[in-house]
């Protein structure tokens, strides 16, 4: 009867996108959410596509696994970035005070927590 139940969930998982599969075992470890096509599409303007996914930009995770922009709500509407006045929301504003860019943010440095597979472990070492 088990190996019955685990052939089904196997069956279940081989039906799931690659995509799909990536999410669930990324999403749980808290660290944002994982992008399968991490690449800006090629018809977005050259200055989006140099600078990639950044603060304050909206848009939408596609079912294939990508981000798709829509714009960037801490721009103003001439930036290069953003799409132009007709693709932006009706009385479109930046966000205002803009987000401090220059605020330091503290380098995550949790080294208890990595990515691998199951065959890989990790030990701790003493640096002096």
């Amino acid at each position: 009867m088990r190996l019955t139940e685990g052939l089904l969930q196997l069956a279940a998982r081989a039906r799931k996108p690659g995509n799909q599969i990536y999410v669930e075992h990324l999403l749980g470890e808290g660290r944002g959410y994982p992008l399968w096509v991490p690449q800006a599409n090629a018809n977005l303007s050259k200055e989006y596509r140099r600078r990639g996914v950044s603060i304050g930009d909206v848009g939408f995770f596609t079912p294939s696994g990508e981000f798709d922009f829509l714009f960037n709500i801490c721009l103003p509407v001439d930036d290069p970035v953003n799409p132009g006045p007709d693709s932006l929301p009706d009385g479109f504003e930046p966000l205002t005070p803009a987000l401090n860019w220059q605020k330091q943010v503290r380098e995550y440095t949790d080294d208890l927590h990595y990515l691998a597979s199951s065959s890989v472990s990790a030990q701790r070492t003493d640096a002096s």
